[in-house]
């Protein structure tokens, strides 16, 4: 996604010190940004979190993609803010929603038709 020149954020339902803890663990960089829901005053699925997401890509919603693995939390939050949102669905989980559904972040690319060269969708990548 970084190669595509994609801004990635992550955006959690998550207490203060998430951008710490993403660090320890090697992640911010390959984000932007990360947004927690106690440091926005947001929670998931309240639209605020999503909107507070695009303001710092300063992107409208319509130009966003929240990848998320909750239908109501990701998928209704997102939709309920303007938001395209895909639903992240691992193995062993029952599919549902209305979302288009991945199995893995590695289908991201195709789901997004990104095979190196045209359009230049943007994405809002939940972190949980």
């Amino acid at each position: 996604m970084r190669r595509a020149g994609l801004p990635l954020v992550i955006v959690s339902n998550w207490q203060c010190g998430l951008r710490h803890f993403c660090t320890e663990l090697g992640l911010t960089p390959f984000f932007d940004d990360v947004l927690a829901s106690a440091e926005v005053g947001s929670v998931k699925p309240d639209a605020g979190i999503f909107v507070e997401a695009c303001r710092r890509l300063d992107l409208p919603p319509a130009r966003v993609l929240h990848v998320g693995d909750s239908p109501i939390d990701d998928v209704e939050g997102a939709h309920g803010a303007g938001l395209a949102a895909a639903l992240l669905r691992r193995e062993g989980e029952l599919p549902g929603g209305d979302a288009p559904m991945l199995g893995s972040l590695e289908g991201l690319p195709a789901l997004l038709g990104l095979d190196g060269v045209g359009g230049r969708p943007t994405t809002a990548d939940e972190g949980e």
